[in-house]
């Protein structure tokens, strides 16, 4: 599979995030509303030393807490189109296909293709770049409800997603920042 060159055209990098949020976006007709999520974090280390820490897509289980396994199950690497079997410390597992990758940018965006999250068509991006002689980490996402009807079971509606995902990047992006910050 080819790999697409984002570091040369900023507007073709927002082209392919904004064409990957409508491939993943519902049908017509569908009532899902799309959901975004965003957080971040200065880290008072230069980009490329946090960059270090989570560049490998395989080192989720390093600065995610709840993620303790990260295996292959297709492709290369931090490839396009590689898709990686995440299993969180209950059991639970997600396969994530990577949809974009930019070392030299300092950032990559996955989607959650299987998963017991109570999220469909989530699409996540992770970017580190400078902030004064440090460092800032913005984890984004947009997707919808798992639960998409009028009234969602109890644990499956808009709060329950962003209360999910307010716990799960703010485990990561501490224990990210606790990561890069130790000698």
């Amino acid at each position: 599979m080819p790999t697409i060159d984002l570091s040369r055209r900023p507007t073709r990098r927002a082209t392919l995030l904004f064409g990957l949020a409508l491939a993943v976006a519902p049908a017509p007709g569908w009532a899902a509303e799309r959901l975004a999520y965003s957080q971040t974090i200065d880290i008072d280390r230069p980009p490329a030393a946090v960059w270090g820490v989570i560049a490998d897509v395989a080192d989720m289980p390093e600065w995610i807490p709840p993620v303790s396994a990260s295996v292959p199950v297709s492709g290369e690497g931090n490839t396009i189109g590689a898709r990686r079997e995440l299993t969180f410390a209950n059991g639970t597992t997600s396969l994530i296909e990577i949809v974009a990758y930019d070392p030299a940018a300092m950032t990559y965006s996955y989607h959650i293709l299987t998963s017991q999250l109570p999220l469909a068509d989530y699409v996540a991006t992770v970017r580190v770049e400078a902030a004064g002689a440090g460092s800032r980490v913005t984890w984004s996402s947009v997707f919808t409800r798992r639960d998409t009807s009028a009234a969602p079971a109890a644990g499956a509606d808009d709060a329950a997603a962003y209360g999910m995902l307010k716990g799960l990047y703010t485990a990561g992006l501490e224990r990210l920042k606790t990561i890069a910050t130790t000698p």
